[in-house]
């Protein structure tokens, strides 16, 4: 019972950092729209977008390890595949879902209501959310294009 509570409480986190990130990046970018537009806003920008990305995978992988331990038992080795495959698998869920419920809400824009019906997840796409998260949990050089992010 502890162990969830703890779980709960670093999901918990993990999703709040995920909102104070987009709404950091949110306030960046616009700012990129303007005249006042400068290299360390940019840099801002992109860190606040990778970050809620990186917050946000690790909400989703928490959740999928919590919720499919006896999926994952047999994936010695494999887990991040598995949990991938997972990941995609739940995005698709959230799409059906918000499909039926556009569906049956008339107040809704036609144009929402497209995009969703035409949205596909391709079955890579948990690994390449993974991808994205480790450029910005990692260090590594392809990170960013050192002409325009280097301070």
């Amino acid at each position: 019972m502890e162990k969830n509570k703890s779980l709960e409480a670093v999901l918990v986190h993990e999703l709040w950092c995920c909102k104070r990130e987009f709404f950091c990046f949110i306030n960046y970018a616009s700012l990129l729209l303007t005249q006042r537009s400068s290299k360390e806003i940019k840099i801002i920008a992109f860190t606040s977008y990778g970050n809620c990305l990186r917050h946000l995978f690790s909400f989703y992988e928490g959740i999928i390890i919590n919720r499919n331990t006896v999926l994952l038992k047999g994936s010695k080795g494999k887990e991040n595949i598995r949990i991938n495959e997972l990941l995609t698998e739940e995005v698709r869920k959230i799409i059906r879902n918000k499909r039926l419920v556009y569906e049956n809400d008339s107040n809704l824009d036609t144009r929402e209501i497209a995009t969703l019906i035409e949205s596909e997840v391709p079955n890579d796409f948990g690994f390449h959310f993974r991808q994205v998260r480790n450029r910005f949990s990692h260090v590594n050089p392809n990170r960013v294009d050192t002409e325009d992010f280097t301070c």
